[in-house]
């Protein structure tokens, strides 16, 4: 059953990620990284406690015990909100455009629906209460993207 919801949650955040980054990760437990480019379509497989990446060029198999983690891009964890322009206060995101267009996803690439209002000519709010807690979520606004945990 574990490997099974290992083998799912991979599918899931592939599916989701692979238009926005640019590599899979592996990270190991002594420290140490592999990359492989997701332009290579990387197959990534879970079985008899093995995690096997097959890609055009390449094949790696791994003890699952070695693999710390596995990312996509260069994003190894989300500490902070790096927004540039963008702000956060509470539970709104605020963007500094009336006539900003807002996307959000889950991380299953499913949209998710967040309210928006318009502050005045000066900025777009994005009211993000209403996404259940502990989750990450991607939001798209005025050219921007950005990852957060509710």
């Amino acid at each position: 059953m574990k490997k099974l919801l290992l083998t799912l949650m991979v599918i899931l955040a592939s599916t989701a990620m692979m238009r926005a980054q640019n590599s899979l990760i592996v990270t190991f437990a002594d420290g140490s990284h592999q990359s492989f480019l997701l332009s290579t379509l990387p197959d990534i497989r879970m079985a008899n406690d093995k995690m096997t990446i097959t890609t055009s060029t390449t094949t790696a198999e791994y003890d699952l015990y070695t693999v710390k983690t596995f990312t996509f891009g260069n994003a190894t964890a989300i500490n902070a909100v790096n927004t540039g322009k963008l702000s956060v206060s509470g539970d709104a995101l605020i963007i500094p455009n009336a006539n900003a267009s807002v996307n959000a996803f889950a991380l299953d690439g499913t949209e998710v629906n967040v309210s928006v209002s318009h502050a005045g000519n000066s900025s777009t709010v994005v009211d993000l209460s209403s996404l259940p807690s502990g989750k990450v979520y991607i939001i798209r606004a005025a050219g921007k993207v950005v990852k957060i945990i509710r």
